[in-house]
C-alpha cells in the first residue's frame, strides 16, 4: 500500500513532477495535491494522508495556517512538514532527476 503523501503547494512547478514522482516510487503514492490551503481542508481529511507537505507561502490562507488546522483535521498525519522556498526548489530537483547535493 506504501507511504500516503499529501503535497499543497500552489505552484504547479513544484506540485505536478512532485505527485508524479511519487506516484512512480515504489512504497510512497500522492493522496492530493491540492493547490490552496483551503483545497487542503477539504479533501485531506477524507483521505487521511501519512506525511504532508506544505508550502509555507500559499494564497489566503498561510502554509502555517493551514499546517495548524490539517494536525486537527488529519490525525492519523504522522508527519506535516512545511516548505520554504529553497527546500521546495530541491524537491522540485529531485523529482525531476537531478542529484542536489
Amino acid at each position: 500500500m506504501g507511504i500516503a503523501v499529501a503535497i499543497v503547494e500552489e505552484n504547479r512547478r513544484f506540485r505536478d513532477p512532485l505527485a508524479r514522482r511519487l506516484n512512480e516510487t515504489p512504497g510512497f503514492r500522492c493522496v492530493g495535491a491540492c493547490r490552496s490551503a483551503e483545497a487542503a481542508l477539504a479533501v485531506l481529511p477524507r483521505r487521511q494522508p501519512d506525511v504532508i507537505l506544505v508550502a509555507l507561502p500559499l494564497p489566503k490562507l498561510s502554509g502555517v495556517d493551514c499546517t495548524r488546522r490539517l494536525k486537527e483535521l488529519c490525525p492519523a498525519a504522522r508527519s506535516i512538514q512545511t516548505l520554504a522556498r529553497r527546500s521546495r526548489w530541491r524537491l522540485c530537483a529531485m523529482s525531476e532527476g537531478w542529484d542536489w547535493k
